[in-house]
C-alpha cells in the first residue's frame, strides 16, 4: 500500500469509488465497510469525525471573515478537507506512537470523495485488510501461542501512556478491546493482534474533553491533568483484565511490571484530588496483590 495520504477529490479518487461494494464480511456497530474488487488487500470504511473536532472547525469556518461570502457547498468542501488534514495529523501521531511501543496496526490512508451509499462527500480510511474471525472482546480464550503477543501490546499501551504523561506529549485516547483483532494481513499465514482504530483521537492530557471537568481543567490544569491520567489508566487497565481472564495463564507479566513501574514513577495523588486519587486506589488495589 503506497504510503500517501490524499485529501482531495481527483478522477482516480471517484473512479475507485465506483468499485466498492458494502462488505459482507466485515461489519462494526457504529460503521459500514467496503470492500474493493481490485483491491482485494484493502478495506474502506467512511470515518467519523470527532464531534469536538466537527465543532471546532465549523466554529473557525463561522468566525473567520475570509470564509463569509462562500457559499454553504463549498464551505462543506472546505470544512471536509480540514477535517480530514486533522485525521491525518492524529493519524500519523497514532503510527509514530504504534511504531514506539511495538503495537502492531494497519497502515491507512484517507481520501474525500462520494462514496457508494451517499451523494455528499464524507472522509474515507483506506487500510489494509486485517482477516480475523472476532474482535478480542467477544474472543471466549486468547490461544496460548498468542498470551505473549498480546501482554507485549498491552505492556506497549501503558509505556505510551505513562511516557506521553511524563513527556507532556499526546496520548492516544480510544483504547478498547472492541479494536483489538487476532488476524493476519493480506498475504500473512501467521496471525497477531492488531489495532484496527483507523480514526484514532490523538489529544493533550490537559484537554477539557470531558464536560463535567472543564471547569477543573481552567481552573486547576494541574488537577485536571492528574485526574485524567489515572482515569485513563483505570480505563485501560478494566480492558487489560477482561484480556488476561481469557488466557490460559491469568497473568501478563510484561504488562504488570509496566503498571508496578507505573506507581513508582508517577507520585500517588493527594486527597485534595479526589477524583484523581479514587482512580488510582482503584488500580493500586490489585496492582499490590501481584507478586
Amino acid at each position: 500500500m503506497e504510503n500517501k495520504q490524499e485529501t482531495s477529490i481527483s478522477d482516480d479518487n471517484i473512479s475507485f469509488f465506483k468499485g466498492l461494494t458494502k462488505s459482507l464480511s466485515v461489519a462494526g456497530e457504529n460503521s459500514v465497510f467496503y470492500d474493493s474488487s481490485e483491491y482485494p488487500e484493502l478495506l474502506v470504511r467512511k470515518c467519523c469525525t470527532p464531534k469536538e473536532l466537527e465543532k471546532q472547525i465549523d466554529e473557525m469556518l463561522a468566525r473567520s471573515p475570509e470564509y463569509k461570502e462562500y457559499a454553504p457547498e463549498k464551505l462543506a468542501e472546505i470544512a471536509n478537507k480540514k477535517k480530514a488534514e486533522k485525521m491525518i495529523e492524529n493519524a500519523t501521531a497514532f503510527q509514530k506512537m504504534a511504531e514506539r511501543y511495538g503495537i502492531r496496526i494497519p497502515e491507512t490512508n484517507y481520501v474525500i470523495g462520494n462514496g457508494p451509499d451517499s451523494k455528499q462527500p464524507g472522509i474515507f480510511a483506506v487500510t489494509e485488510r486485517i482477516a480475523g474471525t472476532t474482535t478480542l472482546r467477544d474472543m471466549t480464550i486468547i490461544p496460548k501461542e498468542k498470551e505473549q503477543e498480546f501482554d507485549e501490546m498491552y505492556a506497549g499501551v501503558f509505556s505510551h501512556l505513562r511516557d506521553s504523561y511524563l513527556e507532556n506529549g499526546l496520548f492516544w485516547k480510544d483504547f478498547k478491546n472492541l479494536q483489538v483483532m487476532l488476524g493476519t494481513k493480506y498475504g500473512e499465514k501467521e496471525e497477531h493482534p492488531y489495532i484496527v482504530d483507523v480514526d484514532p483521537l490523538m489529544i493533550s492530557w490537559s484537554d477539557p474533553k470531558l464536560p463535567e471537568y472543564k471547569k477543573t481543567a481552567k481552573e486547576h490544569p494541574s488537577e485536571y491533568k492528574e485526574w485524567h491520567f489515572w482515569d485513563e489508566i483505570e480505563r485501560v487497565f478494566i480492558h487489560m483484565r477482561g484480556a488476561e481472564s481469557k488466557t490460559i495463564s491469568l497473568n501478563f507479566k510484561k504488562t504488570r511490571e509496566v503498571l508496578k513501574n507505573i506507581m513508582k514513577d508517577i507520585p500517588e495523588p493527594d486527597w485534595d484530588n479526589r477524583g484523581a486519587k479514587e482512580k488510582y486506589s482503584s488500580v493500586f488495589d490489585y496492582v499490590k496483590k501481584w507478586k
